[in-house]
């Protein structure tokens, strides 16, 4: 039996502290399932994004108020789409 090979670009840590409980809640255990399931097969993997929703624009060009945006930054995207190309050659290799 073959086994599914994926790759993960886990949830950003944006909902990790929000006001709202059930949000938070939520948003951490997403985080958690993410990283289990990168882990979980041998052919499989997962990367942090935390870094990418911080930046001095959003995709459409508007100024994010502060760090830690829900959308990624325009670089962040970039860098995201950086990210998953090397996880995937390092899974073929």
């Amino acid at each position: 039996m073959k086994q599914l090979s994926y790759i993960i670009g886990r949830l950003s840590d944006w909902g990790s502290n929000h006001k709202n409980t059930s949000l938070n809640e939520n948003w951490t255990k997403f985080r958690e399932i993410h990283k289990k399931l990168g882990d979980a097969v041998p052919c499989s993997d997962w990367f942090y994004t935390d870094d990418l929703n911080d930046g001095d624009k959003t995709t459409d060009g508007t100024p994010v108020k502060g760090n830690n945006d829900l959308h990624y930054s325009m670089e962040g995207y970039g860098i995201l789409a950086k990210r998953f190309a090397e996880k995937v050659i390092e899974l073929v290799e």
